[in-house]
C-alpha cells in the first residue's frame, strides 16, 4: 500500500504539466511596485516553535505591531489554498481548514492571540476586560467607533458594533444546535446587555473557568452583527475584520478584499486574497513551487518530503513544520452494529500499530498517545500510556495482535464468519491516511476482520455523519485552539457534546468534566485528567491514532507571518502581512 510515504509525484510531477491548469494564476497577478529598493538575503528556515504548554499570557494593553525590519509595503494580492471544496460558510459548525482559513480574514473576536508571540493573548474588538473576584463574572468593553462591513442586502451591514452583537454571536457559539464548538463554553451561563452602556458585555459563569477567555479567543469565535440571523451564516459572511467577502465560486477559488474602513488603522496591508481550491495535493504543490502561489497554506498541507524538495530545490522558501494541535482518530455507532461491543473495540485499539502509523502516515513526525498531547504534562505518563496504546518500538505488536484475535473469537467472530465493517472516510489524501492504513492493519489478524472503506465527498461525508447514518468512521480528527485539557474532551465525549457522533454517554465521564472546568489548582487537574484519560481508555468510544505534525510555506516576499500557532486557526485574519514586491524573486 502506497502511503504518503511513497509519493513519486513528489520528485517526478513536471512543473511544466500545470501551466496550462494555472493559466488563470498568472493572469491575475498584479504588477510589481515601482520602488526599487533591494530586498535582503534569502530568509532561513526557522526553528519551528515549541507547543503552547502553559496557560496563555494575556495581555491587557492594546497590541503593537511588532516593528518590520522593512518599511511595509500597501498593495498586492495573496495567493494561497486551503485544499478542496467547502460545503457552506458557517466556521462554528464547519469547523475545517478550509472553512477558516478562506472566511477568517473577515472576522473579529473579543480577544486575540498574538500573531507574534507563541501563547499570548491581546486585545481584539475588547478594550480591557474585568474579573469578578470569584471569578463568574466577566466585563469586557468593547472598542467606540467600530462598523461592520457594509455588504448590500445582508441584514447588519454598515451597522456599529455594540453589546446586542456579541451576544447573538457568542449565544450562537454555546448553542450545540448551531456550533460543534459549543462544548468549549459549557461554563458560560448568560450574556447581559445594558442599554445605557452599549459597549460593556457581562458574560456570567456558572463556575469558574480559567480558560474562559483563551476560549473566547479562538478563531471560531467571530463576531456577527445581531441582525443577522445564524442560519444566514451558512450562505453569508460579514464581520468586523480587516477583509470583506467578495465570493466563493465552487472548484476555483474565494475572493475577500481590503476593509477601506478597518477600524485597526493603517491596517491591513494587502488588497486582497484569493484563496485557491485544489482537491489534490500534488497541483497544489507544483502551483506553489511554481510560485503561482504566494503560501502553499496558512494551515497545513507541508510534511517533511515536501520540506525536503524545498530545502534542496527552493532553499529560499521558508518552511515550518511544527507539531500541532490536531489528532486523527476512528471511532463507530455505539447505539448499534459491532462498535456496541467493548470486545471488538478492544480488539480495534490493539491491532492498529500506532508507532509505524506516526513513521508511515506522519513521515516520522508527530507522535501518538490518548486524547492529551503527549507532548504535555496532561498526557498519561509513558509508562502507563504505553499500556493502552503501545510501545514506541512497537515491540509489543505480535502479543497485541494476539490479545485482539482472542477478543475477536470471543465476540463470534472467525475465518468463516469474520467481523465485517463498512468505514465512511472523507475522500482527501489526508483524511484517507487513517482508514487505508487501519484496513491494512486489520489484515493482519489472519481474515478475522473484513473493513469495507467508502469513500465519500466532504458534502455527503458530512450528511452521513451528522444523520449518524454510519456504521464506522475512519477519518475522526479534531483540533484545539490551545493546551487546556478541557477543550480536548468537551465536544466530543459529554453525553451531549455536539461532536459526540459516536454516542458515548457516561455520568461519571460527566461528572469529571464539569469538575475539570472549575478545578483552578493545576496539580489537581493534572490528577483529574488522568482520571478521565484512563476511563477512556478503558471505555474506548472511540481509538486515538496519532497527532499530526504538518506545517506550511511562503516565498520570501511574503513579509511579517509568524507560524506561532499550533492549533491553525487562530490566526488567520492576515491583517499584518504584506508582499515585498520589489523582491527579486516575486513573480512579474
Amino acid at each position: 500500500m502506497h502511503y504518503r510515504k511513497a509519493r513519486p509525484w513528489l520528485r517526478l510531477f513536471p512543473l511544466t504539466a500545470l501551466l496550462g491548469a494555472l493559466a488563470l494564476l498568472m493572469a491575475c497577478r498584479p504588477a510589481a511596485a515601482p520602488t526599487p529598493t533591494r530586498a535582503p538575503a534569502a530568509t532561513p528556515i526557522p526553528t519551528a516553535p515549541a507547543p503552547i504548554e502553559a496557560t496563555p499570557v494575556i495581555r491587557i494593553a492594546t497590541p503593537t505591531p511588532t516593528p518590520a525590519a522593512e518599511r511595509p509595503q500597501y498593495g498586492g494580492i495573496f495567493r494561497t489554498h486551503a485544499g478542496d471544496d467547502l460545503v457552506h460558510f458557517d466556521q462554528m459548525i464547519q469547523t475545517t481548514v478550509r472553512t477558516q482559513q478562506r472566511v477568517g480574514p473577515s472576522y473579529n473576536r473579543l480577544m486575540r492571540f498574538s500573531f507574534f508571540e507563541v501563547g499570548v493573548i491581546e486585545p481584539d474588538l475588547a478594550e480591557r476586560f474585568e474579573v469578578s473576584r470569584d471569578g463568574l463574572t466577566y466585563t469586557f468593553y468593547l472598542r467606540p467607533g467600530v462598523k461592520f462591513h457594509e455588504i448590500p442586502g445582508v441584514p447588519g451591514s454598515g451597522t456599529d458594533l455594540d453589546c446586542p452583537d456579541v451576544k447573538h454571536s457568542l449565544d450562537k457559539y454555546r448553542n450545540p444546535d448551531y456550533s460543534k464548538r459549543a462544548g468549549d463554553v459549557t461554563a458560560i451561563s448568560s450574556i447581559e446587555c445594558n442599554p445605557a452602556e452599549p459597549l460593556k458585555v457581562v458574560i456570567k459563569l456558572k463556575a469558574p473557568d480559567a480558560a474562559i477567555v483563551a476560549k473566547l479567543s479562538a478563531g471560531w469565535a467571530g463576531i456577527i452583527p445581531s441582525e443577522l440571523p445564524w442560519e444566514r451564516m451558512q450562505d453569508t459572511v460579514i464581520g468586523t475584520g480587516p477583509y470583506i467577502w467578495q465570493g466563493y465560486t465552487k472548484g476555483q477559488k474565494s475572493v475577500s478584499k481590503k476593509n477601506p474602513n478597518y477600524w485597526r488603522k493603517g491596517l491591513p496591508y494587502m488588497d486582497e486574497i484569493h484563496n485557491f481550491v485544489f482537491p489534490r495535493e500534488e497541483v497544489a504543490f507544483a502551483a506553489f513551487r511554481a510560485k503561482q502561489l504566494d503560501m502553499n497554506s496558512y494551515m497545513q498541507y507541508i510534511y517533511p518530503s515536501e520540506a525536503k524538495i524545498l530545502k534542496e530545490q527552493h532553499p529560499e522558501v521558508i518552511v515550518s513544520l511544527p507539531p500541532r494541535l490536531w489528532w486523527h482518530y476512528v471511532y463507530g455507532n455505539l447505539k448499534s452494529g459491532p462498535w456496541s461491543d467493548i470486545r471488538v473495540r478492544q480488539a480495534f485499539n490493539l491491532f492498529i500499530d500506532r508507532p509505524k502509523a506516526v513513521e508511515i502516515l506522519g513521515e516520522g513526525v508527530g507522535d501518538y498517545g490518548a486524547w492529551q498531547p503527549p507532548w504535555t504534562k496532561w498526557s498519561l505518563p509513558r509508562s502507563e500510556l504505553e499500556t493502552f496504546v503501545g510501545k514506541k518500538d512497537s515491540s509489543d505488536m505480535p502479543a497485541r495482535r494476539e490479545r485482539a484475535i482472542k477478543l475477536l473469537q470471543e465476540a463470534g467472530y472467525s475465518t468463516s464468519k469474520p467481523l465485517k465493517m463498512v468505514v465512511d472516510a472523507l475522500n482527501t489524501r489526508e483524511s484517507m491516511l487513517t482508514p487505508t492504513y487501519m484496513q491494512d492493519e486489520a489484515k493482519k489478524l489472519g481474515g478475522l476482520v473484513e473493513l469495507t472503506l467508502n469513500p465519500l465527498d466532504r458534502a455527503a461525508w458530512n450528511d452521513r455523519l451528522e444523520k449518524r447514518a454510519f456504521e464506522m468512521q475512519g477519518s475522526g480528527s479534531a483540533v484545539a485552539p490551545l493546551i487546556e485539557p478541557s477543550l480536548f474532551y468537551g465536544n466530543y465525549f459529554p453525553c451531549n457534546a455536539p461532536a459526540n457522533y459516536m454516542g458515548y454517554c457516561d455520568p461519571e465521564f460527566d461528572k469529571m468534566f464539569t469538575q475539570l472546568l472549575s478545578e483552578l489548582d493545576e496539580a489537581k487537574r493534572q490528577q483529574l485528567v488522568w482520571q478521565m484519560e484512563r476511563k477512556l481508555l478503558t471505555d474506548l468510544p472511540a481509538i486515538p491514532v496519532r497527532w499530526v505534525a504538518e506545517g506550511m510555506a511562503w516565498w520570501p516576499w511574503v513579509k511579517n507571518f509568524k507560524d506561532v500557532d499550533p492549533a491553525y486557526y487562530n490566526n488567520v485574519t492576515m491583517e499584518e502581512v504584506w508582499l515585498d514586491r520589489t523582491h527579486p524573486g516575486y513573480p512579474r
